[in-house]
């Protein structure tokens, strides 16, 4: 109108979508880190070492994304790519699991397969090189019960699941994830909730190697791990309900196996895993899949966030972790 200065035309900022609570993926490639939005688009790696990574984690802040090398844990900005050594434990035969709590108050650490669960402050923790050192942090909880190999946290944060190595009823080394209530911080004698497999249910492979290659927690009742059919590491998926104890197999890619590296969504209605369809043999292609959990095994068509050339190897092991979507 006469007499009005224009008005400049705003751009809108720019947002991520956001499915399942999250907005952000982090997964390995050839050993080294990428991110990529829910949705598959925008995927970009963030370290080129080629060393191999395990507990991919973002930090509460959601800024970076927190990974074990080695003996080391470290930390890369999820925007300039930076990696920053937090600390390493180079006199630990080996380190198994940094786990943040998700309040972000706490962290559970396996070290030499014995559980420290201590507080997440970062100042503190990057003067932390020994077991000793661990220890001094005066933490909530200790676990040396039986050697442990990974660490889930309940949503709550006062319960954790410990991958450790048992016995089976005959006596044979077995890997068992014990669901424990550490609110009480009595590292003597903390409250089980649950352990399994045991003789709840017996996932493909588990017969002859004992072996979970991998699991995650909703956080709540639910849990899902895979067997061991091919390559080192993939097998059907098994859904457990710590309330029913009960368990069932999902196939929900054309009902075929196999799959491992299953994550749920910060919400807990999707689920995230790497899949490698059997019936192609040598042919077959990893690809990842990120789906509503209600209708896994429904039958229904899904895609994948990835081209099927994305993955260039048959025994890859993507070990994504979801960001929780900031308000």
């Amino acid at each position: 109108l006469p007499g009005q200065t224009p008005e400049t035309p705003s751009t809108p900022a720019y947002t991520r979508p956001v499915v399942g609570g999250a907005d952000l993926i982090a997964f390995l490639r050839s050993d080294d880190l990428w991110v990529m939005n829910v949705d598959g688009t925008e995927a970009r790696q963030l370290t080129s070492d080629g060393a191999a990574k395990s507990d991919l984690q973002f930090t509460p802040d959601g800024r970076s994304a927190l990974f074990i090398s080695g003996k080391c844990v470290q930390i890369v900005d999820i925007e300039t790519a930076v990696v920053t050594p937090l600390t390493c434990f180079n006199s630990a035969g080996v380190l198994d699991a940094f786990e943040i709590s998700p309040d972000g108050n706490q962290v559970a650490v396996s070290l030499d397969h014995e559980l420290f669960v201590v507080p997440f402050d970062l100042a503190a923790l990057a003067q932390a090189h020994t077991r000793m050192d661990i220890r001094n942090l005066h933490g909530c909880f200790t676990f040396n019960q039986n050697p442990t190999l990974d660490v889930r946290w309940s949503a709550d944060s006062n319960k954790i699941a410990i991958e450790m190595r048992g016995v089976d009823d005959q006596n044979k080394g077995v890997d068992l994830i014990r669901v424990l209530d550490i609110s009480e911080c009595d590292s003597f004698d903390p409250f089980r909730l649950d352990e399994f497999p045991g003789n709840r249910f017996t996932p493909e492979g588990y017969t002859v190697s004992g072996i979970i290659p991998s699991f995650d927690w909703d956080g709540n009742l639910l849990f899902i791990l895979n067997g061991i059919v091919r390559n080192e590491g993939y097998g059907s998926l098994y859904l457990y309900n710590i309330e029913t104890r009960r368990a069932q197999t999902l196939l929900p890619i054309d009902d075929s196996c196999c799959y491992r590296d299953a994550r749920w969504s910060p919400d807990g209605n999707y689920l995230l895993f790497a899949y490698q369809d059997m019936r192609m043999a040598a042919a077959s292609v990893t690809l990842m899949y990120y789906i509503p959990a209600g209708i896994a095994g429904a039958g229904a068509n899904f895609s994948p966030l990835l081209p099927s050339d994305f993955f260039t190897s048959a025994r890859e092991s993507p070990r994504p972790a979801l960001r929780p979507a900031r308000p």
